[in-house]
C-alpha cells in the first residue's frame, strides 16, 4: 500500500511539475512546438550594420489551439540549465544536487516570472546578467544577423524555434537612462519585434568651430573638432574607444591642439594620438585612442567611469595642399570605434561624420574689346592698395597662391598669346586685379580691378561659386571642371591734340605787320605836324 501511495505521489509531482511551466495550462489543453520570426528594429542610423546576437534561454510550446486564450509551456534549453544552477544560490532557486531538467526549468520559470513586468528593473538587470554569462561562457548563439544599411534599419531572424530569447545588440549606448543593451523576448509567432532605444556612440566633426563645409584658400590653416559623448560603461569590465579620421589627398595635417573630456585637459597617459603618416595613395590617417594602456591596446573602462554623458572634444590643425583640384571637394571623414562586449572585445563603429573643403579659381581674359592681349602683367592681391600675392606657375598660363616651402615665387604674371591668365587656390572672397605695365600700344588701367568670389555649395560634396567684376554685372558660375572666365579691356593708345604749324607761324607774320605799320604812321604824323 505504501509503494502504491508513493507512485501515485510521484506521478502527482511530475503532473504539479508540468503544470507550473505554463502560464495559464489546463491539463485539457494541447501544446505544440513551432517557428517563428524575430525582428529588431531601430530609427537610429547608428545601428545599421550592426551585429545582434540571439540566444534560446527556454523552448516554448503553445496551447490552447481552437480557444481564445493561448498557454505556454517552458522547458530550459539544454545549454542554459548550467546558467540557473550557478546561479541557483544568487537566484534562490532551491535546487538540490544534481536537479532535474524539469526541476531547473519549473524553478526558473518561477524566478523570472516574479521578476516583475515587461521593462521592470528587476528584468533588465536579469537580462543583462544573462548576456554577460552567454558570453563570458562563450555560448554558441542561436543566430546573428546584421542590421540593414537602410532605413528602416533592421535586423531580422526567420524560422526560429518558439522559445524565449536572450537578445544582444551590439553594444555601446551612450543614454545614461537605457539600462541595458540587453534583452529578453518570447518568440511564439512571426510578430515578435523589439524597437530598441539605445543611442550608440557617434561623432561629430566641424571644421573652423562649426561648420561642415568651408571654401579656403590653399595654405591656410584650418581647425577641426570631433565630438563625441562619453558613453555609460558600467555594464563593462573594459570599454575601447578611438576616434578615427581620414584626411583626403588634398589635405595635409598640421597639428594636434587640445583633447578634452568635460571642458577639462585629458592627460597625456590616459590617450594617444601618434603622429599621423602619408599612405601610399596620399590620405592620412589619424587616430586617437582612449584609456591607459592595456597590451597592445587601451582600455577607458577607468577614464570614463561617472562621467557618462559628459563631451568628448579632440581638436587638430590641417590645411588644403597642392593636390586640391579647383571646384573639387575634399571630403574628411571621422568615426568613433568602440566596444561592443562587456570584456571590451567586439568593436562597433560610428556613422562616419564628414565635412568637405574646397577652393575656387578664376580666368582673367585680356583683351583689347575683341582680340586677346599678350604682354599685360598684373599682381593678384588682398586689398585694393595691398601686397601682392605670392604665386607659382603650375602650367603655361596657369598660377595657384603658393605654399610655404615652394620655389619660384612669383608676385606678377604676364598674359600670352591667348590673354588668359588663370588663378587657383581662393577661397570665397574679394581679389583685386592691379595692372603693372599695359601692353605696348595701349593704356595701363587706372584702377584696381575687384573680383568678388561667392560660394554658392548647397551640397558640400559638390561645390560651387560665382565670380563677379566690381560689383556690377552679371555674376559668372563656376564649378568643377568650368572655370569662371571674366573679361578685362585696354584701350588702345591714341594721339592727343598738339599745338603749332602754318596757324602760328601767320598770325606772328600778322602780328608783326601791324606793329611795323604803326610806327610808320607814327612817324609820317610827326613830320605832318613839322
Amino acid at each position: 500500500m505504501q509503494t502504491t501511495a508513493r507512485k501515485v505521489a510521484a506521478v502527482f509531482v511530475a503532473a504539479m511539475l508540468a503544470f507550473a511551466m505554463a502560464f495559464v495550462a489546463t491539463p485539457t489543453k494541447a501544446y505544440a512546438a513551432g517557428t517563428g520570426k524575430l525582428t529588431v528594429i531601430s530609427d537610429s542610423a547608428e545601428f545599421a550594420g550592426k551585429e545582434v546576437k540571439i540566444w534560446k534561454m527556454f523552448d516554448i510550446t503553445v496551447g490552447g489551439a481552437g480557444t481564445d486564450a493561448e498557454t505556454y509551456g517552458y522547458a530550459v534549453d539544454a545549454d542554459w540549465k548550467q546558467f540557473f544552477i550557478d546561479k541557483n544560490t544568487d537566484f534562490k532557486l532551491g535546487l538540490g544536487v544534481d536537479p532535474t531538467d524539469e526541476e531547473v526549468s519549473t524553478a526558473a520559470y518561477n524566478y523570472i516570472s516574479n521578476l516583475g513586468g515587461k521593462n521592470d528593473q528587476k528584468v533588465t538587470e536579469f537580462a543583462k546578467l544573462a548576456r554577460n554569462w552567454a558570453i563570458g561562457k562563450s555560448l554558441a548563439d542561436d543566430g546573428m544577423a546584421n542590421a540593414s544599411d537602410q532605413a528602416p534599419y533592421t535586423a531580422e531572424f526567420a524560422n526560429l524555434d518558439f522559445g524565449y530569447y536572450v537578445v544582444s545588440p551590439a553594444g555601446g549606448s551612450t543614454s545614461v537612462d537605457r539600462k541595458t543593451d540587453a534583452m529578453l523576448v518570447p518568440v511564439k509567432d512571426d510578430k515578435a519585434t523589439i524597437e530598441l532605444k539605445s543611442v550608440y556612440p557617434t561623432v561629430d566633426k566641424k571644421v573652423e568651430t562649426d561648420k561642415d563645409n568651408v571654401s579656403a584658400e590653399i595654405g591656410k590653416k584650418l581647425t577641426f573638432t570631433l565630438k563625441s559623448t562619453v558613453p555609460d560603461v558600467t555594464e563593462y569590465n573594459k570599454y575601447r574607444f578611438a576616434f578615427k579620421d581620414e584626411l583626403s589627398k588634398g589635405l595635409t595635417f598640421g597639428e594636434f591642439v587640445s583633447v578634452t573630456i568635460g571642458g577639462q585637459t585629458v592627460n597625456e597617459g590616459d590617450y594617444d594620438a601618434p603622429q599621423p603618416q602619408l599612405d601610399p595613395e596620399g590620405k592620412t590617417a589619424l587616430s586617437v585612442k582612449f584609456g591607459t594602456v592595456d597590451g597592445d591596446n587601451r582600455d577607458a573602462k577607468a577614464l570614463f567611469t561617472d562621467k557618462a554623458g559628459q563631451e568628448i572634444v579632440v581638436t587638430y590643425t590641417a590645411f588644403i595642399n597642392a593636390d586640391a583640384i579647383v571646384g573639387q571637394a575634399i571630403p574628411n571623414k571621422a568615426t568613433v570605434d568602440y566596444s561592443t562586449n562587456p570584456d571590451g572585445t567586439g568593436n562597433g563603429t560610428s556613422v562616419p561624420s564628414v565635412t568637405n573643403q574646397y577652393d575656387f579659381g578664376f580666368k582673367l581674359k585680356k583683351t583689347d574689346g575683341a582680340t586677346p592681349l599678350a604682354g599685360a602683367q598684373f599682381e593678384l592681391r588682398h586689398e585694393a592698395t595691398g601686397a601682392a600675392i605670392n604665386l607659382v606657375q603650375v602650367q603655361d598660363g596657369v598660377y595657384r597662391l603658393a605654399l610655404e616651402g615652394d620655389n619660384d615665387k612669383v608676385t606678377t604674371v604676364t598674359t600670352g598669346d591667348t590673354g588668359i591668365i588663370e588663378f587657383r587656390g581662393l577661397a570665397a572672397g574679394d581679389y583685386y586685379l592691379v595692372e603693372t605695365q599695359a601692353p605696348s600700344g595701349f593704356n595701363k588701367l587706372g584702377k584696381p580691378v575687384k573680383i568678388t568670389i561667392t560660394d554658392t555649395t548647397a551640397d558640400g560634396a559638390n561645390p560651387s561659386w560665382t565670380v563677379k567684376v566690381d560689383d556690377a554685372g552679371e555674376a559668372i558660375t563656376g564649378a568643377a571642371g568650368n572655370i569662371p572666365e571674366v573679361t578685362v579691356v585696354n584701350n588702345k593708345g591714341t594721339l592727343l591734340p598738339e599745338t603749332g604749324g602754318m596757324g602760328t607761324i601767320a598770325f606772328t607774320v600778322v602780328g608783326a605787320l601791324v606793329i611795323i605799320g604803326g610806327v610808320v604812321w607814327a612817324v609820317r604824323r610827326k613830320r605832318n605836324v613839322r
